[in-house]
């Protein structure tokens, strides 16, 4: 945890950014946490984000980055994988066949 670089007053609105480090196997992940003042007494409500790690070593390095981004459309690893390379690289024309597939 790293403080944030201002004191914000109370019922001040203030951005900041969350980063953490993934977990180690694919799958579905939950990360929460709450925010905690400078004594460490935590307030505020539990805050969270759901994510997936993939595992792209299935996929031909070539085309890892459009899996990627099929996969965060909502796409599954394998149905991205299997359209990309039948689609050969192109993101659109996949997208296209699994549209229609549904």
């Amino acid at each position: 945890m790293t403080p944030l670089e201002a004191e914000i007053p109370a019922g001040e609105t203030h951005t900041f950014t969350i980063t953490f480090n993934s977990a180690p196997t694919a799958g579905n992940n939950k990360h929460m946490w709450r925010m905690t003042g400078p004594r460490g007494r935590k307030f505020g409500p539990r805050m969270g984000c759901n994510y997936q790690v993939i595992d792209l070593e299935s996929v031909p390095e070539e085309h890892r980055a459009n899996v990627e981004a099929l996969v965060t459309m909502g796409f599954t690893l394998e149905e991205a994988r299997d359209k990309i390379v039948e689609a050969n690289g192109d993101i659109g024309l996949a997208v296209s066949m699994m549209s229609h597939n549904s």
